[in-house]
């Protein structure tokens, strides 16, 4: 996904975040229709379609605008991937509790694919400088090809962190009402905590 995300030229593929954000919220608004397992599961596989389509256009993007602090700008990128799961919980439990699970996927769907739109109406639609990346690479390291970069040891050693702290994010976040009921504490109280 993240090659489609921006092109050679740095120019962000725009028709890849319009493709995810279509698939994202119609996906998630399919869910509140299921009726069958295989629905289930195809609106799943969609959904982390347009998810991927929708980050690696994120991802690639913000490296591409600020070549010089690249590590910094995916890591505040996926943070506020991150973020927003945290801060979209407690809505998603309310609403289901109020109005039930299929219309809260139907309203979050919509709510998703319209935010990715407006999120891809933002991006530049001209080619980024991606040469001043280059140069900067040039004088930190070497550049890698997908193939090279998967047989140095530091690659898995990320992708190992990645996984397990993204495994432990999902835990946590799947865990809160437990966790705030045995701390004795209001959910809202532990999830800005968790933020910090």
């Amino acid at each position: 996904m993240g090659v489609l995300g921006v092109g050679v030229s740095g120019a962000p593929k725009l028709p890849t975040m319009l493709a995810g954000s279509l698939l994202l919220g119609a996906s998630t608004i399919s869910l509140g229709f299921v009726s069958t397992l295989l629905h289930l599961y195809l609106c799943c596989a969609l959904m982390g379609l347009g998810v991927g389509s929708v980050y690696s256009v994120a991802i690639s993007t913000s490296v591409a605008l600020f070549p010089p602090h690249r590590g910094l700008v995916a890591g505040l990128t996926a943070g506020c991937y991150g973020a927003g799961s945290v801060l979209t919980i407690a809505t998603i439990e309310a609403s289901i509790r109020e109005h039930g699970g299929p219309f809260t996927l139907r309203v979050l769907g919509a709510s998703l694919g319209a935010a990715c739109l407006l999120s891809r109406a933002l991006l530049p639609s001209s080619a980024v400088n991606v040469s001043a990346a280059r140069e900067r690479t040039a004088l930190l390291g070497r550049e890698m090809t997908l193939v090279q970069a998967v047989r140095e040891p530091s690659y898995w050693l990320l992708y190992v962190m990645l996984i397990l702290i993204t495994w432990v994010g999902l835990v946590v976040s799947a865990q809160l009402k437990p966790i705030a009921d045995s701390l004795q504490v209001p959910r809202e109280m532990l999830v800005a905590a968790l933020q910090v």
